[in-house]
């Protein structure tokens, strides 16, 4: 949505624990990259490289910047900045616990079971078909494979 606003500048942060063992996190990662693809899809294909090291340097403005803290018992926080000179746009998802990811899988588990599905599927098929057919845990409504709605 912010495309069409080229003076906004975007980058990402992510906290998790002091034991974590990757920097960045897959769903850093995961996002980053469907921020570069929301870019390109709206024709505004800004920031193309992805850095996720330590810069000790000015960032180039094709750089999209992914910095990651460790520390502490956090589960795991998200967020992606849309700064511009006038105000900051941010979208933060604080998982408080990992109950979170359990009941995700068990979703995700009671979907394949509601509905034949052929070859490989993806935690995105999974939420495509929910977001587009309603299906919640333990409803008996079943979800419509293939009817993806959301894009990305």
């Amino acid at each position: 949505m912010l495309a069409p606003f080229g003076k906004y500048d975007a980058l990402l942060h992510e906290f998790h624990h002091a034991g974590k063992a990757d920097s960045p996190s897959g769903t850093a990662l995961e996002l980053a990259q469907a921020l570069q693809g929301a870019w390109v899809a709206e024709g505004a294909a800004r920031q193309p490289e992805l850095v996720t090291g330590r810069l000790d340097r000015p960032r180039r403005p094709e750089e999209l910047h992914l910095s990651s803290t460790r520390g502490g018992h956090i589960p795991g926080t998200h967020t992606v900045i849309f700064d511009s000179p006038a105000d900051s746009i941010e979208l933060t998802h604080r998982a408080r616990t990992r109950e979170g990811f359990a009941a995700g899988a068990l979703l995700a588990a009671e979907w394949l079971l509601a509905a034949p599905h052929q070859g490989l599927m993806s935690f995105d098929d999974v939420l495509d078909d929910i977001l587009a057919s309603g299906f919640a845990a333990g409803s008996k409504s079943k979800p419509v494979p293939g009817s993806a709605a959301r894009k990305r």
